[in-house]
């Protein structure tokens, strides 16, 4: 594509909002099966006696105790990029957060990647 002073942009192969589908996807995937792997073992365990069901409760509650600190995790990783960028001007962190952004993000602190964690 040309922009308006006659320089060239490259044209990306996929659009960003493809790209923004494609990562929903996967991170319903990644939290389905990690929901249903833990749902499953309580099935299995569940005919195996009553000895079973309180390690595998502990299973359930271990997978989504996991899940939920992977995520905490996730977001404050997110916070201290946004830290990093907005203060420190890093040309590297603020590429990858503007990589996926839209116009919605038009203001200093972007926040779609904080939004589609916390969605």
């Amino acid at each position: 594509r040309k922009s308006g002073a006659g320089e060239s942009r490259a044209v990306p192969l996929v659009s960003n909002i493809v790209l923004r589908k494609v990562f929903h996807l996967v991170v319903l995937f990644v939290f389905v099966s990690a929901i249903g792997q833990a749902t499953d073992v309580f099935k299995v365990s569940e005919m195996s006696g009553s000895r079973a069901n309180s390690s595998v409760g502990a299973s359930v509650s271990g997978a989504m105790v996991l899940i939920s600190l992977c995520s905490a995790c996730l977001l404050a990783g997110l916070v201290l990029g946004e830290y990093l960028r907005i203060h420190f001007k890093i040309r590297g962190v603020t590429k990858f957060f503007r990589a996926f952004t839209d116009s919605r993000d038009s203001g200093t602190f972007i926040l779609s990647h904080l939004s589609l964690l916390l969605g």
